[in-house]
């Protein structure tokens, strides 16, 4: 009886010291991959979240195949040229995270509700201005998120269809809505 005892006490100590051993293994692993991103130059990302931005009455308008937030008296400036307008500071590109891979979403210190939603999904044809389409938002949102993205082009690796981005050291600034998660959840429905 004695013998069961003493090998059931062994065979339990061995699990559990197998078992913090494992433990401590995995964690001292994940330990050196943070490490190894925090070198040069995996520790420089292609997105840098600085903070959040109000905008009384935004609008999108939609420039060389980009949008742009502005507010709303800003259109009324608009001559017809669109580089003189872009080089404008309340004139922001629209952030879309779906070109922007998931890695850096996970410790970011905004909520930014990721989901399907696309600017498309967001905004409604407004009017147009001296040709410049121009739109709202189908709720105000409540605040927009100003991000540091790098500059990236899509390449085509092997076949036509299989795209890779190609980062540059320029950062630019974009902005992102974010919306109360009742109105995302209308959004959802509506789109």
């Amino acid at each position: 009886m004695k013998k069961i005892v003493s090998v059931t006490f062994f065979i339990a100590l061995l699990l559990v010291l197998l078992f913090v051993g494992l433990r401590f293994y995995f964690s001292y692993s994940d330990k050196v991959r943070v490490r190894e991103r925090l070198k040069f130059p995996d520790n420089i990302q292609n997105v840098y979240q600085v903070g959040t931005v109000k905008i009384d009455k935004p609008v999108v308008a939609y420039i060389d195949q980009n949008y742009y937030i502005l507010p709303e008296e800003t259109v009324s400036e608009y001559t017809g040229c669109d580089s003189l307008f872009l080089s404008r500071q309340d004139v922001v590109l629209f952030y879309d995270s779906y070109f922007i891979h998931g890695k850096y979403y996970d410790k970011q210190p905004y909520n930014f509700n990721i989901s399907d939603l696309r600017e498309e999904s967001c905004i409604q044809p407004r009017d147009t201005v001296r040709g410049l389409p121009v739109f709202k938002f189908y709720f105000p949102p409540k605040d927009f998120v100003l991000i540091l993205l790098r500059k990236f082009e899509w390449v085509c690796v092997q076949e036509p269809d299989v795209l890779h981005s190609k980062y540059f050291k320029d950062y630019i600034p974009v902005l992102y809505p974010r919306f109360t998660s009742r109105q995302i959840r209308q959004l959802r429905e509506r789109y």
